[in-house]
């Protein structure tokens, strides 16, 4: 079986080849096959022939890099955009030419593959990841709109350049209206939670839709037990992006109301840094400075340093306002961290609310605030740590999805 996964975008400057670390992860099981021989198809802005690597042959789809004015012009009215996405399409197809898979595999609604869906022959299956239509629902947190990020964003990016938060914004109802036009034409679809199997019924009653959970970065199983820590100073760690949905005015908000209580605290943030535009902007937004409340920013981390900085904290929250089936939360769990998640999207499906961790809704810092609050007078959050690591080893147990995988392609084949 010949099967062709596409990727999405690498970078020749930071050496990327087009495959995250999960991606990385399921396929070096896939490879161990005899009978089945994998290829990512990613954008790339070096002109590279294919090449084997990892036994994965790996397909870079030469895209050149665009000029600074050519992203203004598109960024500001649009022109270029078709050609743009004709050259990405004559790409792809011209890699399921030299390859010849048996079935194309694309990772998300939002990606360049998913246009693929009802322009080939070869059968394309959909990978779920996050929904856009949903993503673009819960873009801004109450309060914040393209007027009010422009007031507060004195930035050459939503001034000038046209590629900041407001336009990513305008961009995502053109990807949400994408979206449901590849929903309406795809047959197969691959989700894990009952988020993503609603969203698509809804969108795509007509496809068929295959469960399959997710494997997990390999360094986060094994035998890493997170303990009990006995911290003077209580440590919280989230993971985030600089995007406006992902909770940073609930985790200000929050770490604000635990300041007045004289909780001591430290709450890092891996993902994004300070200094950084999108610290700035919730700041002003809340009226609440990151580090007048003991908020850590960390910038990008590496796999391993994640790893130690949840081993080295007392909870891991999630406080997203849309999520599907985050990898941040399920790495958690895999080395035993207690986990605190707004109940958003398909959050629930992975932690089960006083069993597995705690769920709060969307938006409410109090009750989050008081969760923490609670953990540090009389610790209780470190009961849930076994049964939410016993739960992600077998949601995760990528031997068990490899295997469901194979099932779901012969059965699209058959």
């Amino acid at each position: 079986m010949r099967i062709l996964w596409i990727t999405g975008t690498a970078s020749s400057k930071h050496k990327s080849y087009g495959g995250g670390g999960w991606i990385r992860s399921l396929s070096s099981r896939i490879v161990q096959e005899e009978d089945k021989e994998l290829a990512w198809a990613y954008f790339y802005d070096a002109d590279e022939k294919p090449f084997m690597r990892d036994d994965v042959w790996r397909y870079p789809m030469y895209l050149p890099e665009e000029s600074g004015i050519s992203k203004i012009i598109r960024y500001w009215t649009g022109k270029g955009l078709k050609e743009l996405e004709q050259k990405k399409m004559a790409l792809m197809l011209s890699v399921i030419e030299e390859f010849k898979p048996d079935i194309v595999q694309v990772f998300g609604t939002e990606s360049n593959g998913a246009s693929l869906i009802g322009n080939t022959e070869v059968p394309v299956v959909l990978y779920l990841q996050g929904l856009v239509n949903p993503i673009y629902n819960a873009y801004y947190p109450i309060g914040m709109t393209d007027e009010v990020v422009k007031t507060l964003c004195k930035d050459k990016n939503e001034w000038l350049f046209h590629n900041g938060i407001v336009y990513r914004h305008q961009e995502l109802k053109r990807l949400a209206e994408r979206e449901r036009e590849v929903f309406a034409k795809v047959k197969y679809v691959i989700g894990r939670t009952r988020f993503d199997y609603q969203v698509s019924r809804l969108y795509a009653p007509q496809s068929k839709y295959f469960k399959l959970n997710e494997a997990m970065r390999s360094s986060f199983y094994g035998k890493n037990n997170w303990e009990k820590k006995d911290n003077a100073t209580y440590k919280i760690l989230s993971t985030m992006s600089s995007v406006t949905y992902k909770g940073l005015d609930v985790v200000l908000k929050a770490a604000r109301i635990l300041c007045d209580r004289n909780i001591p605290f430290e709450w890092r943030i891996a993902g994004v840094s300070d200094p950084s535009k999108i610290i700035r902007l919730f700041e002003k937004f809340v009226g609440i400075k990151a580090n007048g409340v003991h908020v850590k920013c960390l910038g990008v981390v590496s796999e391993e340093e994640l790893k130690s900085h949840l081993m080295d904290s007392d909870v891991y929250v999630h406080p997203s306002y849309i999520d599907n089936s985050p990898n941040s939360v399920g790495e958690a769990q895999l080395l035993g961290v207690p986990v605190i998640a707004c109940n958003v999207g398909g959050v629930s499906d992975f932690v089960k609310d006083g069993m597995t961790g705690k769920l709060i809704p969307a938006n409410d810092p109090h009750d989050l605030a008081y969760l923490i609050m609670k953990d540090v007078v009389e610790p209780y959050l470190y009961q849930y740590s076994e049964k939410a690591k016993e739960e992600a080893l077998r949601c995760h147990d990528a031997d068990v999805i490899f295997m469901e995988l194979c099932n779901i392609y012969k059965e699209i084949l058959a």
